[in-house]
């Protein structure tokens, strides 16, 4: 298992070194938006990873019949869950770390603003204490995986993708909706 998860960081890592020296080739790594580009494509893996996780914890323990022996032990209700959601954010890592690696070696060599980094630092906190504690809750919920993951991921297209959606359609067919849209990108990250 170890073995695979060395191939798999190694084949990333060196597929992600091949897009960076192909926009070195090409001159575009002082433009904004390569930046912007990448930035987006780390923080959707990251929200991926903060959404399909987390919602797994204690649904597979439920599937593999192990949680009922879990919460027999003296080990007590707060803890489990602080332990489950601190395992769910040392798996999450590994996908944010990629978001941060690359602003802070770009903000290193100048390309990205320092201040940058504070500021993914304080959404990347936000959403992943959200999403993680919801996908727990989900996973307390549900008998099965796959619907706890689900409900997760549905959650986080509602929130960050059909709200803002529904809001701008009827804002562009009605033309009195405008503060509620401007309040919900406001308020969504």
């Amino acid at each position: 298992r170890k073995v695979t998860q060395v191939i798999g960081t190694a084949t990333i890592l060196g597929l992600l070194l091949l897009t960076y020296a192909l926009c070195a080739r090409e001159h575009v790594l002082d433009d904004e938006e390569i930046h912007i580009l990448y930035t987006v494509i780390f923080l959707g893996v990251g929200l991926l990873f903060t959404m399909v996780l987390p919602a797994t914890c204690i649904t597979s323990e439920k599937e593999s019949r192990t949680w009922t022996l879990l919460l027999t032990t003296t080990v007590g209700d707060g803890e489990i869950l602080a332990g489950k959601f601190l395992g769910a954010v040392r798996r999450c890592l590994p996908a944010w770390l990629l978001l941060f690696g690359h602003v802070i070696v770009f903000s290193l060599l100048g390309y990205i603003q320092p201040i940058v980094t504070a500021q993914l630092a304080l959404l990347v906190l936000g959403i992943g204490f959200f999403l993680t504690a919801a996908g727990l809750f989900f996973s307390t919920c549900f008998r099965h995986t796959t619907t706890a993951v689900i409900v997760n991921l549905g959650l986080g297209a509602g929130l960050w993708g059909l709200l803002p959606l529904v809001l701008a359609v009827l804002q562009e067919t009605t033309g009195r909706l405008k503060d509620p849209l401007q309040a919900c990108v406001d308020m969504n990250p």
